[in-house]
């Protein structure tokens, strides 16, 4: 296994808690005290999946292709990912540094928001402002 140190804060995260969370979600959307709440915890509730990637899935599990990857990811994708960010950040990378998954990326992004002394956003249009505000503080 590759040697990184990771954020100690992660292990407050958990495992899979969205059901259990799931409750408390609704318990304070019932009490009508924000005006909007985003639901970080059931993954992307956006627009409806494109009929191709349907059936590329229907033609994935016919074909019993349903085993989960590797916990670190595909090493392929990976090493793609570091040469990119290699090249466009002028930093070297390599792929035992990158670590899938999103938990990690919002509690980042939730952190950067609460420690940069601006207000929780309202809308997806506040975050985004807020997250170029960090952005151009920090990096």
């Amino acid at each position: 296994m590759p040697n990184f140190e990771t954020n100690p804060d992660l292990k407050l995260l958990g495992t899979e808690t969205a059901f259990d969370f799931g409750a408390e979600v609704m318990a304070v959307e019932k009490t009508k005290k924000f005006l909007q709440i985003y639901k970080f915890h059931i993954g992307d509730t956006g627009p409806k999946t494109p009929e191709p990637i349907i059936n590329t899935a229907i033609q994935a599990l016919k074909d019993k292709q349903t085993k989960y990857a590797h916990f670190q990811g595909y090493l392929q994708v990976r090493a793609n990912i570091a040469k990119h960010w290699t090249k466009t950040r002028g930093v070297e990378i390599k792929p035992e540094n990158i670590i899938p998954g999103v938990k990690h990326f919002i509690k980042i992004v939730i952190d950067l928001i609460a420690k940069s002394g601006l207000t929780p956003p309202l809308s997806m249009e506040e975050v985004e402002e807020k997250v170029e505000k960090i952005k151009n503080k920090y990096f």
